[in-house]
């Protein structure tokens, strides 16, 4: 199996990296408790999976969870690597979904650092 553009991948791979570490980040400010954050990474994670079209192929889903589904950053990661190794795309192919999870990274990491001085003062007792 060819990897395909190795700098597509890797820009890919990266930017997949910041996407989940904002996510976490908000994630990690938000919840009140481990167990509460452990039961969304959960419903994030394999909710994101199902509608992201990881599970099984998007097509054989309805048009309704379709269009759920291009709002995870699981849908827009998987189409970037199947356009990069199936269809033999190049970073210039796939700069949507690049934007689409930088987008998300930076909405994740905004949230963090708006409820940071919050979760401090909680954290501090």
């Amino acid at each position: 199996m060819r990897i395909g553009d190795v700098a597509a991948v890797s820009a890919l791979v990266f930017m997949l990296a910041l996407c989940g570490t904002g996510l976490g980040l908000a994630l990690s400010m938000l919840v009140k408790s481990e167990n509460q954050g452990m039961a969304f990474t959960q419903l994030l994670v394999m909710g994101g999976a199902v509608l992201g079209g990881l599970w099984f192929p998007v097509d054989l889903m309805p048009l309704s969870l379709r269009a759920i589904g291009h709002f995870t950053p699981q849908f827009w990661a998987q189409k970037a690597f199947q356009d990069i190794i199936v269809r033999g795309m190049h970073i210039g192919d796939i700069w949507m979904s690049l934007v689409v999870l930088a987008a998300v990274a930076l909405a994740g990491l905004a949230i963090a650092l708006l409820r940071f001085k919050a979760f401090m003062k909680t954290a501090l007792g």
